[in-house]
C-alpha cells in the first residue's frame, strides 16, 4: 500500500516525505532507509521502507482520517434531511393553520347559528383529529372525516327543526342513514378523497424525512462502533 514493488532510493525519499509530514518525530536518517522486510502485514513485503511502527502509524491515521470523513458526510447528510424536514413541517401546518383561521373567520357569518354553536367545537375537533393526525397519532383519518359529516348532518337537522325535541336514539338513526339521504351531496366524499390522499402524502413524507435522517445515523454509528469498538457514539 505504501511502499510496495520495487524500491529505488527516489521512492524511499517520496514515501519519507509523506511519513514525515504527518509524523513530525520520524527521524530524517530513516527517510532513505530500505530494508527487506518480511513481518508486514499491509505493505507488500520485500525490500521496503517500511518499518512495523511506520505501517502501524499509517493504518492507524488512515483510519482515523475514513473515521472523521463518514462523521462529517453522514452529518451533513443528516442536517440536509432535518433541515428538509422542518422547512416542509412548517410550511405544511403554515397551510393547515390558515386554513383553519380562514374557516373561523368566514364560516360565522356565513352559517351563523349552525356554526356558533358550543363555539364551532365540531369544527376544532375535525381539524384536531387532522393535526393529530399528520403527527403520527392512531387517528383513523377516514373515520374522523366521516364522523364530522355525521355530526354536522345532526347540527343542520336540530337548527333546520329547532321547534322540535329529538331523542339521543332519533339523532343516531339520522347519522346511520347518513350515507343514504347524502345531504350534502358529493362534496364529503370529494372532500375526504382529496384530504385523505394530502393528508396520507404529508405525513409519508415528512416522517420519511425523519425516518431516513435516523438510518443515516445508525448506520453510521453502527459502522464506527463495530469498526472501533472503544469509540465514543455520536448523534445521540
Amino acid at each position: 500500500m505504501l511502499c510496495g514493488g520495487e524500491l529505488t532510493g527516489r521512492n524511499s525519499v517520496a514515501y519519507g516525505d509523506v511519513y514525515f509530514h504527518k509524523f513530525s518525530e520520524f527521524p530524517e536518517s530513516a527517510r532513505i532507509s530500505v530494508s527487506y522486510c518480511e513481518h508486514l502485514r499491509i505493505c507488500p513485503q520485500g525490500y521496503t521502507c517500511c518499518t512495523t511502527e511506520m505501517e502501524e502509524n499509517f493504518a492507524n491515521i488512515s483510519k482515523m482520517e475514513f473515521d472523521n470523513s463518514l462523521r462529517e458526510s453522514s452529518l451533513s447528510v443528516q442536517g440536509l434531511l432535518f433541515t428538509q424536514n422542518r422547512n416542509f413541517d412548517r410550511y405544511f401546518l403554515d397551510l393547515f393553520n390558515k386554513s383553519e383561521q380562514i374557516l373561523m373567520d368566514t364560516f360565522p357569518n356565513l352559517y351563523g347559528e349552525l356554526y356558533t354553536q358550543n363555539d364551532g367545537k365540531i369544527f376544532r375537533d375535525l381539524y384536531i383529529e387532522l393535526r393529530q393526525y399528520y403527527r403520527g397519532s392512531g387517528v383513523n383519518l377516514e373515520e374522523a372525516l366521516t364522523e364530522f359529516w355525521s355530526h354536522l348532518l345532526e347540527r343542520v337537522f336540530k337548527t333546520q327543526n329547532s321547534q322540535f325535541t329529538f331523542s339521543y336514539e332519533y339523532l343516531d338513526c339520522l347519522a346511520k342513514q347518513y350515507d343514504q339521504l347524502k345531504p350534502f351531496g358529493d362534496i364529503p366524499r370529494e372532500m375526504k378523497l382529496k384530504a385523505t390522499r394530502a393528508f396520507i402524502a404529508a405525513r409519508s413524507f415528512v416522517q420519511g424525512l425523519g425516518a431516513a435522517a435516523d438510518i443515516v445515523r445508525k448506520v453510521t454509528q453502527t459502522f464506527l462502533l463495530y469498526a472501533n469498538p472503544n469509540i465514543v457514539p455520536f448523534g445521540k
